[in-house]
Parts: C-alpha cells; sequence; structure tokens
C-alpha cells in the first residue's frame, strides 16, 4: 500500500488533522510503513484507537503494519507517531 493512500485514509479519522507516512527498512519485509500524525485541537489520540481504525477500514492490512507505538514528539506536543 503506497504511502500516499495510508495517508488519505488517516486523515479520516476524525481526530487527526494531518498525516505523513514513510517507509521505513525492515529486514522482513523489505519496508514497513510509519505514520506521523497530528491531532486536532483538543483532541488526544491512543495507538489502540488509531490502530482499531486502520484494521476496521483495511481488513487486508497485515496486523504487522500496526504494531507500532504511538510516541509523542518532542517539542510537538500534538504530533504523534502512530504505526
Amino acid at each position: 500500500m503506497a504511502p500516499a493512500e495510508l495517508e488519505a485514509l488517516l486523515l479520516t479519522h476524525p481526530k487527526i488533522m494531518d498525516a505523513a507516512v514513510i517507509g521505513i527498512p525492515s529486514d522482513e519485509a523489505g519496508e514497513l510503513p510509519r505514520a506521523y500524525v497530528v491531532t486536532k485541537p483538543k483532541q488526544e489520540l491512543s495507538d489502540d484507537e488509531v490502530h482499531d481504525f486502520m484494521k476496521g477500514k483495511y481488513h487486508h492490512i497485515p496486523s504487522s503494519l500496526l504494531d507500532f507505538p504511538i510516541r509523542e514528539s518532542p517539542g510537538l506536543s500534538q504530533e504523534t507517531c502512530v504505526f
């Protein structure tokens, strides 16, 4: 699945204002997606919420692509790495 397709899907989440997906190297798959999202103002977003959302939208996405934890990015309280 292309990064732009994942970004478009993430942007349909009601709490996500912006998203960017990049590829990261993987020994098993060659490359896996990593998403960075910015939540809408005054919204909180958990990794479980995003993973459930992604699984609900695309059943054919392997669960291994959805296993990255959410982490807050230093200096940007609303930016989060979701998978």
